[in-house]
Order: structure tokens, then sequence, then C-alpha cells
């Protein structure tokens, strides 16, 4: 799917911009552009995850179904809040998955720790830690395993409020795959 195709609208969210590009897809800050019943009002501001699948990969479906499956299932303040997902067809052959999610401004841990490569002052780190420990011991109770915390998928508010997300490889202590 080209760059241009992506540009306008996806589903009934209009696009604003690109906020991420990354080996499971692009993620764009969007606009809820019509009426809707459940939890995403009209023009509110939102975070799309899309995920390009070709109709005959089962397994990238699979795992997509069960991210969000997990993300419904978790409401917790330091983990990021799953609000829509829908599948668009931009194409006649084309098939897109979209996670819809909380729209949030900050930058991730990555981003900024890469800002002071000598480290980040300890009272901050510690409510960082503390934040993605809460989040973590929620999603464990709830028999949900991340399997990929990292800088990167840690999110934190220009509040200073810790996020988790990417539950793309996460697992329920249910999953028969490890």
């Amino acid at each position: 799917m080209s760059e241009e195709s992506l540009k306008g609208r996806i589903g009934n969210y209009d696009l604003i911009g690109l906020i991420g590009d990354g080996a499971q897809g692009k993620v764009y800050k969007a606009r809820c552009a019509v009426p809707q019943s459940g939890s995403v009002a009209q023009d509110q501001v939102v975070a799309i995850k899309v995920l390009r699948l070709l109709s005959h990969d089962d397994r990238s479906t699979e795992r997509f179904d069960r991210q969000v499956d997990v993300l419904k299932s978790l409401s917790h303040p330091n983990i990021i809040r799953y609000l829509d997902s829908f599948t668009w067809h931009p194409g006649e052959w084309d098939e897109v998955k979209c996670l819809v999610l909380e729209y949030l401004e900050g930058e991730t841990l990555d981003q900024r720790l890469k800002k002071d490569p000598r480290g980040m002052p300890w009272p901050e780190v510690r409510t960082i830690f503390e934040q993605c420990i809460s989040g973590l011991v929620y999603a464990q109770d709830q028999g949900i395993t991340h399997r990929d915390l990292k800088p990167s998928n840690i999110f934190v508010t220009t509040e200073g409020k810790a996020r988790i997300f990417d539950f793309d490889i996460a697992r329920r202590e249910t999953d028969s795959q490890a």
C-alpha cells in the first residue's frame, strides 16, 4: 500500500499525520470524522496502528485479533487504552487491520533517553519504573504477559505518566503458543 493511499481517511477517521513507522506497521494521529457508538466520540483525536495483511496471512490476522483481545481486557492508568479496531479495504485486494488507541502527547522512553545520553535523574527513573511495574503487575493479574517491554514500548506523557503499549506479542496464560 502506498503512502498516498493512506492520506485522507481510513475508515471513519481523518488522518492528521504520521506518528511512527515500525516493523509491524505505521501509527497515525487521526480524528474521528463521524458519530459512532462505542468508545470513540466524533472529533476525538486518536492513534491508529495500521497493519497491512495479505488475504492469505492467517498468522498475522490471528496475532492482530489476539492483540485486540488482550487490549480490550486491560484497563489500567499505565497501559495504553484500547478504543476500537476494524478492517479497512482501501482497494479491491488490499486488507488493512486497524487498531484505534488513545492518543497521547509526549515521547517514548527511548526518545527521552536519547536526549540525555548521560542518563535521567533518579526520581524520574524511579517514577517511570514504578508506573511500569504497576501496569505489568496488573496485566499479570489478568493472566497477560507483555513479552516485549523495552524503552521504545513505554510512552512518557507530557505530564510524566508512563504508559505501556505494543502488546503485539503479548500472551495470555491460556494461550497454547509460547
